[in-house]
């Protein structure tokens, strides 16, 4: 799997206007590193308990928990992964194979060698699951709570999400490494900060971006506003380039005028001289 980490550009902007957002929210630390870090880190002592276990709305409708990893990228798309209790409860509104725990993802990843390294969870709740699941199988988890139907209006949050992942890309060890995002689907908040990363960060189409999520995922992103705001986002891109270009292009035209004058004006004085031979 090749690794976007070679391709991350003019990463001191993001890495500036993170810094301003996160300070407005009182939740950036200087040292990012170890924000990922101290995401990681729990008690050993304490039991995972899940405050309620009613079942995510609409999490039995996708079939696929998880989808493939997305071509040209380190991403794998799922849907949030359950707690024990979840299916020792709902065991008869749910037929066995809906059954998806941490261990179902992580035997999953292992039967198609998939080397997970990190799991970024966008859903707003801690009863799901026990992220200490993955930690002890030294899979790093990093909670990123963002709110459903809104997420494209919280740009902190986005470059909050391609901060994490180019941190984490940025060690060596794990460049050939798996990211594993998941919301409660796996498919709208998930889908749209897949496709920010790709299109702020490895330049590819709006388009083409969420198509590819689209495919790997195997379901298409409900949320119409999210995409139409990648669409957005890059056409403000575009029309910022062309603004650019046109005024480099007013500058080289307003260089060669000069130079032309002066050319001219030495022809002139050539002529004059001819002319006061004779």
């Amino acid at each position: 799997m090749p690794s976007s980490y070679g391709r991350i550009v003019k990463w001191d902007k993001f890495e500036e206007r993170d810094k301003r957002n996160m300070k407005s929210e009182g939740k950036y630390n200087k040292n990012s590193r170890s924000n990922l870090n101290r995401s990681s880190e729990r008690s050993d002592k304490c039991d995972f308990t899940p405050k309620s276990l009613k079942l995510p709305k609409g999490w039995g409708t996708y079939k696929s928990p998880i989808g493939s990893v997305i071509e040209g990228t380190q991403f794998l798309p799922f849907k949030t992964p359950l707690h024990n209790s979840y299916f020792a409860l709902h065991g008869t509104r749910l037929p066995p194979e809906a059954t998806f725990r941490p261990q179902d993802l992580i035997e999953h990843c292992k039967k198609k060698n998939i080397n997970l390294g990190l799991i970024i969870d966008l859903t707003s709740t801690n009863r799901y699951y026990d992220k200490y699941e993955f930690i002890k199988k030294k899979i790093r988890h990093y909670k990123l709570p963002c709110s459903g139907h809104e997420i494209h209006q919280n740009e902190p949050k986005a470059l909050e999400f391609i901060q994490i992942v180019h941190e984490f890309l940025s060690d060596r060890k794990n460049r050939e490494k798996i990211i594993g995002v998941h919301c409660t689907h796996g498919l709208n908040r998930t889908g749209y900060m897949i496709c920010r990363y790709m299109t702020d960060v490895l330049g590819i189409s709006a388009r083409n971006a969420t198509e590819a999520f689209e495919k790997a995922r195997g379901y298409p992103m409900v949320r119409i506003q999210y995409k139409e705001h990648l669409y957005l986002l890059e056409e403000e891109k575009n029309n910022q380039k062309n603004c650019d270009h046109k005024v480099e292009t007013i500058e080289d035209d307003s260089d060669n005028g000069e130079c032309s004058k002066k050319l001219g004006s030495l022809t002139l004085s050539k002529d004059e001289e001819q002319l006061n031979e004779y």
